[in-house]
């Protein structure tokens, strides 16, 4: 700290014999003054917000956007910060007016004082050192790849294509957000409990923290790829345009090994942390992925909720019998005073500061979360590893006051790397070869810490300008003339692709521009709604703009062009750029009526895109921006037009998930969503049954989440009678009773269950096993279904999954006649799901609404060639 603040005051002397040396002129000495005392609060902005002078690491972070975004949380330090420009304003102005008249060989005196200031700034980590470094990162060469390689010694580096790996055990990483090891020093020990003692019961191994590594998409960069994270852009914008990426990574040898992999974090879309995922081939997981819908601000998912999603997600994973890898960012421990989140204070006494408090709920979450991988036995064929990102930056947090002089981050593990000993410090650019050695997964990868010799540190610190261009070389950017690469759907060039960005106007997004690459052709996107409509005789769209926010009278065309193209079953794309206008909601009857519901609530400065084709509408809004990619040519469907649409119109073919959506909820399996669900036209209603603590069954997905939406404060499950008590988001809750009155008043309705493990149990209780389906988990449970005489016993993903060589041989051969596989697995399985489907076999797709446009109107219109039916949240019959 007394280093900056005397290069501070260096700087100050600096600027003022600057303006001694320009002008006698006060005008000029004022603008000059201003510019000078702008420069000044930039670099005491960096001390405050990240500890250091401006550097690499803070001009990652200098991002306007960014700053407005979290100005709420660093309101304190946002006001000291305008006080100190005027006070360096009135400092500069009142020390030139003074020295300019007084001093004697005024030129001389402050260009020799210039120049001193100048070597002093000069020093390693000062002022100007640093400026010079990032400007020559900013500006660096560029170099070929294979080039940059060898000026970094990793000739042999083994490239993505001749990758070699062989699985080993499963992986999870968590990622504490600033948790660095000081947290878990005596001193603070009331916030680290559960920490440390996983320390004492695992490996423990010190890190050293290093540039490029020190900020959250730098840290996880590094941890996938084993370099620091140096670009020449900022943060958001490095992979922005980015298509490809050369540098190897542990993700590319997972998926070379056959392992899923998922990444779970607060806000995937800030920091460029979603796109570096996909380009790295990572699955990112937020809240869009899950019902029931969580409650966002800025920072995303809170701490909380990303455990309690984490358990789920790893259940998910186990019960697929093929290796994962699972990696997870927390939140709630953010520079500089925590994320605050009111639940925690449930568990946790108040504590000196917020951070600190979202420190100690970040421990216990961290302990229960590792105490339930062990109960679950997950540990057994898990490689466990916990990492902060990074030191927490700046130095206005109170808790710094009783970190150690030494600070560094840590890795638990409970592995035992052949590289490393745990008496060795560590840096963050080896732990790809940590996590590959400790999941003993075999390959032939070689990361650059497996090339230095001596202080890795020291190595990075002077390696920056060739690391750097190394990363810039990697990558690929996109360009829509010579674009040849592939995509999520597999299309081979640029011209069998429709590339569709929708960015609405926001403080956000200022600047930014929809996009619509149609092929190799780019067309300009006008305010409003565009639309795409695909010409099958031309093989072309042609491109069409509605401005809905300048001329009311254009959504009554948008309105008749739509209409037209629906009725007449042809395929187009929308689109809203910057906005639509509040009009819009206003025809909202008028747009429901013709399938498009969504465009006719859509927000003033939304993000919109829409898919329809053979009547039925894929619609997704979202208030940040959205991208999407399509094939070129319209799907060509095996079935009729006439097909399609009595097969969107069938009951049977639908299965009303949880009851189906009330009110805009999921997930609530009340009275009121079957009622709803009924009168929409559904005839299939599924319910999850769980059992109360009195060994009732009664309709809940779980006890976890019925406790959260009921506002339950007590220990679950619960009795029948505490279960009855409670409205579920409002909703009326369902027992056995209610469920067996509700489908004797309603005898065409069909029950499916789900979570039942017991079916000749609950076969006996319901009102009629002639229309129950139950979706089973194990052969015997499907076995002791047929037997007992139900409807249809549903044999579930798990058990289809287990199946050896021929699966639908094998499915015949157990009778199988009805089947629940998740889309996603669908989708990858193609023809082998349309053969099951020829054989008569049942299909119905579940995890519908979980990807983007893969809803139940895309499960209508094109995944029913395919699969026979879905579980929809919602439809329109």
């Amino acid at each position: 700290m007394t280093f900056m603040i005397i290069q501070l005051l260096i700087l100050f002397i600096w600027i003022l014999a600057f303006i001694l040396l320009i002008t006698s002129n006060k005008k000029l000495a004022i603008l000059l003054g201003a510019i000078g005392a702008f420069l000044m609060v930039v670099e005491l902005s960096s001390v405050i917000f990240s500890n250091a002078l401006f550097d690499y690491k803070y001009y990652v972070h200098l991002n306007f956007n960014n700053a407005t975004k979290m100005s709420g949380a660093f309101l304190k330090q946002s006001i000291i910060i305008v006080l100190c420009f005027f006070i360096f304003l009135t400092g500069l102005f009142y020390s030139f007016k003074l020295l300019n008249v007084k001093l004697k060989f005024k030129k001389l005196i402050a260009l020799l004082t210039f120049v001193v200031c100048t070597g002093f700034m000069s020093v390693d980590e000062g002022v100007i050192k640093n400026i010079y470094e990032i400007s020559s990162i900013h500006f660096a060469k560029n170099k070929a790849f294979e080039d940059s390689l060898n000026e970094l010694g990793l000739e042999d580096y083994v490239h993505k294509i001749n990758t070699e790996s062989k699985s080993g055990k499963n992986i999870i990483l968590i990622m504490l957000e600033s948790y660095e090891a000081s947290f878990l020093s005596d001193k603070l020990a009331h916030l680290s409990t559960n920490t440390r003692q996983l320390a004492e019961e695992m490996n423990y191994y010190n890190m050293k923290p290093a540039g490029g590594s020190d900020f959250t998409i730098g840290a996880v960069y590094t941890y996938l790829t084993g370099f620091p994270c140096f670009f020449k852009n900022h943060g958001n914008d490095v992979f922005g345009n980015s298509i490809e990426i050369k540098v190897n990574s542990i993700s590319n040898a997972l998926k070379k090994a056959g392992y899923e992999q998922r990444y779970l974090l607060g806000n995937p879309d800030f920091g460029g942390t979603r796109k570096m995922s996909n380009l790295l081939e990572v699955d990112i997981r937020s809240e869009e992925d899950y019902d029931p819908k969580y409650k966002l601000d800025y920072w995303g998912l809170h701490d909380i909720d990303l455990f309690e999603l984490a358990k789920k997600e790893i259940l998910e994973l186990s019960s697929k019998n093929e290796p994962y890898a699972f990696y997870l960012s927390t939140i709630n421990t953010h520079a500089h005073d925590g994320i605050f989140d009111s639940r925690a204070l449930k568990e946790i006494p108040i504590q000196k500061s917020q951070l600190e408090l979202m420190a100690g709920s970040l421990d216990l979450l961290l302990g229960r979360f590792v105490k339930f991988l062990k109960e679950e036995g997950v540990l057994e064929n898990t490689a466990l590893y916990i990492v902060p990102d990074h030191l927490l930056m700046g130095n206005s947090a109170r808790v710094i006051s009783d970190f150690e002089e030494e600070r560094n981050l840590f890795l638990i593990t409970n592995t035992s790397p052949d590289s490393y000993a745990m008496e060795e410090d560590i840096y963050q650019i080896d732990m790809p070869r940590i996590i590959l050695e400790g999941a003993e997964i075999e390959t032939n990868l070689k990361f650059l810490a497996d090339k230095i010799q001596g202080d890795k540190g020291k190595f990075i610190k002077e390696n920056k300008l060739k690391l750097t261009q190394l990363n810039e070389s990697s990558l690929t950017a996109f360009d829509s003339k010579k674009q040849s690469q592939t995509d999520g759907l597999e299309l081979a060039k640029s011209k069998d692709v429709v590339s569709i960005t929708s960015v609405p106007w926001t403080a956000d997004n200022v600047g930014k521009e929809s996009s619509l690459f149609v092929g190799e052709k780019e067309y300009k996107a006008g305010r409003g709604v565009n639309l795409l409509v695909y010409d099958e005789a031309t093989n072309a769209y042609d491109h069409e703009i509605y401005d809905t926010y300048e001329q009311k009278n254009q959504i009554d065309s948008l309105l008749n062009r739509l209409t037209f193209l629906i009725e007449n079953k042809q395929y187009f794309l929308a689109m809203i750029h910057d906005s639509a206008g509040d009009e819009m909601v206003s025809y909202f009857p008028k747009f429901k009526k013709i399938g498009l519901e969504k465009l006719g609530r859509v927000p003033n400065r939304k993000a919109y895109i829409a898919v329809s084709n053979c009547g039925i509408s894929s619609e997704l809004s979202k208030r940040r921006v959205l991208e999407v990619k399509l094939p070129f040519k319209p799907f060509k469907s095996s079935r009729t037009r006439e097909e399609i649409q009595r097969q969107a119109n069938d009951p049977n073919r639908f299965i009303a998930h949880a009851g189906g959506i009330i009110e805009g909820k999921t997930y609530t399996n009340s009275l009121e969503a079957l009622n709803a669900s009924y009168k929409k036209g559904f005839r299939l209603f599924e319910l999850d049954i769980i059992k109360t603590s009195d060994g009732e069954f009664v309709a809940a997905h779980d006890w976890e989440n019925w406790q959260k939406r009921t506002g339950y404060m007590g220990k679950t499950p619960v009795d029948l009678a505490t279960f009855k008590k409670h409205k579920f988001d409002g909703f009326t809750t369902l027992g056995m009773d209610d469920i067996n009155k509700w489908f004797s008043d309603h005898p065409d309705a069909i029950l499916v269950t789900d979570k039942v493990k017991n079916a000749k149990g609950f076969a006996a209780k319901f009102v009629d096993k002639n229309r129950l389906m139950m979706e089973l988990f194990s052969w015997n449970e499907f076995e002791e279904a047929q037997k007992v005489g139900i409807k249809a016993p549903i044999a579930t993903e798990v058990l289809w999954a287990g199946l050896g060589g021929d699966k639908l041989k094998a499915l015949q051969n157990r009778k199988v006649k009805h089947l629940a596989v998740s889309r996603r697995t669908i989708d990858k399985n193609k023809e082998h799901f349309k053969e099951i489907l020829e054989a008569g076999i049942k299909v119905y797709g579940f995890h519908v609404n979980f990807d983007d446009l893969k809803d139940e109107a895309f499960m209508a219109r094109e995944a029913f060639d395919y699969c026979y039916g879905m579980y929809a949240d919602d439809w329109r019959f």
